[in-house]
């Protein structure tokens, strides 16, 4: 019979030997590229997005990145390539706070590959503490650092033994579509009918408050979170633009009381980037054929692939009707003010 000490002292081995061994194979095969590329295996963007991103922005090859919200989901990288001439990859944290995107942009900028970075600047996102993260998912910050030390969560967590890997194993015997870097869409989803339902049923911001809108806090978030990072890489071109919320997500901030705020924190970032020469803002928010054409959305400020392809035309030839200017700044912050106000929320059956 095997003395209680030394059965302890067994069952501790066994189990620290299973532990070690679970964290090697996760180190080995690596299912979120957070140690290397991955080199027999595809890995797609399978799983959550803040968790497979930071590998992605550190470990691939690319020279473009487009970082952002999900409104960045339907972005098509090979469309974007051929009308740029880039090698652009898509960076996505669903619901992703300015700090969060901050984190992210940092380890591109590590990476030492971006020539060129476009940023969705959502503005939802920029409001509250500097150091906000999204209050009902987790933020990984340990695979975000430089810290080795720090990636136990990472080699010892079990689901991405139990999960993960098996979404990739099977992944890549049927070649699914979650491994193509240009996203599935469905425009069934984009129609008139399915906004205004969702306007009525649903709320995005569920954490709104009149406080964390207060352009100062605003301000200071765009300062610590994004402008710094400009300032300080003057050898990287930024693509700013304000993506085309619909027209009912504008009557909504008039409705809160804060539309006024996200004008004023529009015109702040123009005013902070325009001497600077490595940035392009552009400013999607007050065209009336996208933003009042509810058949392009699927809710208040989730637009189709069209309206991406729209965006990326844009950028590719500078268009100057969406470019913001000294000269034009002030009345297109009008024209969308105009635009706001005379909306009749009624008219929408």
């Amino acid at each position: 019979m095997i003395h209680p000490k030394k059965w302890y002292f067994i069952s501790l081995l066994f189990s620290a030997g299973i532990t070690f061994l679970a964290g090697l194979l996760i180190f080995i095969i690596d299912p979120l590229a957070h140690y290397r590329y991955p080199s027999f295996y595809k890995l797609g963007f399978i799983g959550e997005e803040r968790f497979l991103a930071p590998g992605i922005a550190a470990n691939f090859d690319y020279d473009c990145p487009i970082l952002g919200t999900s409104l960045i989901e339907n972005f098509i990288p090979s469309y974007l390539d051929k009308k740029m001439a880039v090698n652009s990859i898509r960076l996505c944290l669903q619901a992703g706070t300015a700090y969060e995107l901050g984190k992210l942009l940092d380890i591109v900028i590590r990476a030492g590959q971006a020539k060129k970075i476009i940023y969705a600047l959502d503005l939802y996102y920029f409001r509250g503490a500097v150091d906000r993260t999204h209050p009902q998912r987790d933020f990984p910050l340990y695979l975000y650092d430089e810290n080795p030390f720090n990636d136990l969560p990472y080699l010892l967590n079990i689901s991405n033994i139990i999960v993960l890997m098996p979404k990739i194993i099977i992944a890549n015997l049927l070649n699914t579509k979650e491994l193509s870097r240009d996203p599935s869409n469905n425009m069934a989803l984009y129609n008139r009918a399915k906004v205004i339902e969702s306007f009525k049923t649903r709320r995005f911001d569920t954490d709104f408050s009149l406080e964390i809108c207060a352009p100062e806090k605003m301000k200071r978030v765009f300062d610590i979170n994004l402008l710094s990072k400009i300032e300080a890489n003057n050898g990287i071109e930024f693509i700013i633009y304000f993506p085309p919320y619909s027209i009912l997500a504008w009557k909504d901030a008039e409705h809160k009381g804060v539309l006024e705020n996200y004008l004023q924190f529009k015109k702040y970032v123009f005013e902070r980037t325009r001497q600077l020469k490595n940035v392009r803002l552009y400013d999607f928010q007050d065209d009336e054929n996208i933003t009042h054409n509810l058949d392009n959305y699927t809710d208040r400020i989730h637009y189709s692939p069209e309206v991406n392809r729209l965006i990326i035309n844009a950028i590719a030839t500078n268009n100057i009707k969406y470019l913001l200017s000294e000269e034009t700044l002030s009345e297109r912050l009008d024209i969308l003010r105009r635009q706001v106000v005379r909306f009749d929320i009624a008219q929408i059956k």
